[in-house]
């Protein structure tokens, strides 16, 4: 019976299920099954001659496991998180990791002999993961160059700015009172009414308005980001012009009409653009211009590629992977993993 301590056993269970799930995500070049004419689980004729920096060998089955090997194990198939708890937990880590990746590659070996390899689901899961990595491999080699070359000059940083400043750097105020009903059609019909007659807003709030905490719908001053406003109607509450009725708008709460009574000096109502904000756009704009760059370049490799998309079959594969996701919440204890 094993008795080291409840922090190590998690540790270890954590490499463990890290590492069985990437049982069928490796095939090393050194544990690569023989193309010749022998069935699953024979003897191989030619035994592959070891790496120079072999680390583990299984002489009988001709099997060999390289330093690069494990040192790709470590970096590509644990999450950091599992690493800093393994490293952090166990004194000898770095010959335990060793020992279970020696582990799974027992297994992977006989998978192997049972002709695992050779399914559909195996193969289709090795061309998933061969994609991802080339795409990583050539975005990092080919497009993350070009998209280091994007430069910024003075009129994007103006540009980002100008397109931003509601969203991003309003500070100004609105003096507001509103009117939320439960209908689109009364909401219409009373902005109407009340565009023509914005004296008449009080009264109006009084009769129809089914928020009852605020008197006559006086909110009072609200700004950017005020829990009193739901997201989706802000631009309404904030850019309304002064003595003006705006809406109706639609949330989570009904229909919304404002009337916007007073506003912030002009010169307060966003932030200037100086010192440290201009130097932040600066950043912001530049990764506006490499995700457009980068947009555009992939928009020319799918056109010379002639991309045809069947997009029939989008909503069939959505419904698969909403099944899948609800299967997992149940599901989330594990079985035991074989590897101990």
């Amino acid at each position: 019976m094993n008795n080291c301590k409840p922090e190590r056993a998690r540790a270890a269970a954590l490499l463990a299920a890290a590492l069985v799930l990437s049982l069928f995500a490796v095939c090393a070049p050194s544990c690569k099954k023989d193309s010749g004419k022998q069935g699953a689980g024979k003897a191989r004729e030619k035994k592959a001659a070891p790496p120079k920096d072999a680390i583990a060998t299984f002489k009988k089955a001709g099997l060999h496991i390289s330093l690069r090997e494990v040192n790709t194990a470590w970096d590509k198939e644990l999450p950091d998180q599992n690493k800093f708890a393994i490293r952090n937990s166990k004194e000898n880590w770095k010959q335990q990791f060793l020992n279970q990746w020696i582990d799974v590659s027992v297994l992977a070996e006989l998978a192997r002999r049972k002709g695992l390899d050779k399914t559909d689901e195996f193969k289709t899961e090795i061309a998933v993961k061969e994609k991802a990595l080339l795409g990583g491999l050539y975005y990092r080699d080919y497009i993350l160059p070009e998209l280091e070359k994007v430069t910024v000059k003075d009129e994007d940083i103006e540009k980002y700015y100008e397109d931003n400043k509601d969203a991003q750097f309003f500070t100004g105020w609105r003096e507001v009172s509103h009117i939320v009903v439960n209908s689109e059609e009364k909401a219409r019909q009373l902005a109407a009414e009340l565009k023509k007659n914005p004296a008449g807003f009080a009264a109006a709030a009084r009769q129809h308005s089914i928020d009852k905490e605020h008197a006559g719908g006086r909110l009072g001053r609200v700004f950017k980001g005020d829990e009193r406003v739901p997201p989706e109607a802000e631009s309404v509450y904030l850019f309304t012009p002064v003595g003006q009725v705006g809406g109706p708008v639609q949330s989570g709460r009904g229909w919304h009409i404002v009337y916007v009574t007073d506003a912030s000096p002009a010169d307060m109502d966003y932030m200037p653009l100086t010192g440290e904000l201009r130097t932040r756009i600066e950043q912001m704009a530049r990764i506006r211009k490499m995700e457009e760059k980068y947009d555009r370049m992939l928009a020319e490799y799918k056109n010379d590629m002639d991309l045809q998309v069947e997009t029939g079959m989008v909503p069939e594969i959505a419904v698969d992977w909403e099944r899948k996701m609800n299967e997992m919440i149940p599901s989330m204890q594990q079985p035991p993993s074989p590897i101990r």
